[in-house]
């Protein structure tokens, strides 16, 4: 299976796919007006990986792929695929470094 570029049909699907269960987070401006910050630290795991870990499982889920998953990171990847394996009742481990700070482990 080859990889291509994601598509904005596959986008809209992924955004209907996750939108249950992850927070619309807002888009606030900057006190300057120079940048617009998006407030994904709002997320119950604290950042955006969640949204892409529940897209990719979901996605197994669909092929009728119940295998356990993994994930190896410093902490907000593996925070958020173990958050959507247990709200898809999948089993999960998460690898992450010793040197990872506490709040990510």
């Amino acid at each position: 299976m080859g990889l291509r570029e994601p598509t904005y049909e596959d986008v809209q699907r992924a955004a209907a796919r996750i939108g249950p269960h992850v927070k619309s987070t807002p888009v606030l401006p900057s006190d300057t007006y120079s940048a617009f910050l998006k407030l994904e630290n709002l997320q119950v795991t604290g950042a955006y990986k969640v949204r892409g870990a529940l897209n990719a499982l979901m996605l197994q889920l669909e092929r009728g792929d119940r295998r356990s998953v993994i994930a190896a990171s410093a902490g907000n990847h593996s925070a958020g695929m173990a958050w959507a394996a247990r709200l898809l009742d999948l089993q999960a481990t998460a690898v992450v470094p010793c040197t990872a700070p506490l709040a990510k482990i």
